[in-house]
């Protein structure tokens, strides 16, 4: 969703599809621009049933490579393969923008770009959280764009945005546009979604369904809301997800002071 609203902001010919409504487009389907061989096409992959095996990418970003679907891939080794068998379809793994941890899982030694909010070539600097929107600076190693304003907050999402400018400059997009596209970036549907907003009472949609995404959703909820109390309401997705992360789930949740937990989805 990032790197289709800095694309089309950059007024660059693109066809993407996201996994999310983006808030301000209200679609997930975004064009720009008459399609040429040119045209960038964005597309936001999904493991779940192997699909993203069907794809032919020039430049990929992976973010996690946490076990999920364990229904098609029995087990974290399986998660593993997946990915390993979708960085093979790259032309080669210059093309691969991959966090941190992720690569270290995959036993990464080749030369893909890695990322993360520390200890990583591709890093965060200069952290500050506001009422609305948080600062950083992008360090890489060829590359260093300073108080970059990003309205969703929490650590995960600066480390997206780290990844996103990474591609955008591969893709010779300019610093003007980059920072401009970070700045004006609406969010997405259900992704950390203000439904109401007052002083005293702040009620935010998100759909974070694995453990993971709950624990990143509840560690930017703590860097933006420190002094607040944070109630959950939760609905677990899916029984067979359930069951495998039952406790990971009780880990995560238990960051929130309190906790609503309703019937399975």
């Amino acid at each position: 969703a990032l790197v289709t609203h800095i694309l089309h902001q950059a007024r660059k010919s693109i066809i993407a599809l996201v996994g999310g409504i983006l808030q301000d487009y209200n679609t997930n389907f975004i064009t720009h621009g008459s399609p040429t061989k040119d045209t960038i096409v964005v597309v936001e992959a999904d493991e779940f049933d192997r699909s993203f095996l069907h794809l032919h990418p020039d430049l990929a970003i992976i973010t996690t490579v946490d076990a999920d679907h364990l229904d098609i891939y029995s087990d974290q080794p399986g998660v593993y393969s997946g990915f390993q068998a979708f960085i093979q379809r790259l032309p080669t793994t210059q093309q691969l923008i991959i966090h941190q941890k992720a690569a270290q899982a995959l036993s990464l030694t080749s030369a893909a770009t890695r990322y993360a909010f520390t200890n990583a070539p591709v890093h965060a600097e200069n952290v500050h959280h506001h009422q609305g929107y948080c600062q950083f600076d992008y360090i890489s190693p060829q590359t260093t764009l300073r108080n970059l304003h990003l309205a969703s907050p929490g650590h995960h999402q600066i480390e997206n945005a780290l990844a996103v400018i990474t591609a955008c400059l591969a893709l010779g997009i300019n610093e003007a546009d980059i920072r401009k596209g970070i700045h004006t970036f609406p969010g997405i549907k259900r992704r950390f979604e203000y439904i109401m907003q007052h002083n005293k009472l702040v009620f935010i949609d998100d759909y974070a369904h694995h453990p993971t995404e709950i624990t990143a959703l509840l560690q930017g909820l703590r860097a933006h809301y420190p002094n607040q109390k944070i109630t959950i309401i939760f609905q677990p997705h899916t029984y067979t997800r359930t069951r495998d992360f039952a406790a990971a789930f009780a880990q995560s949740l238990d960051l929130a002071d309190q906790v609503l937990l309703l019937a399975i989805y």
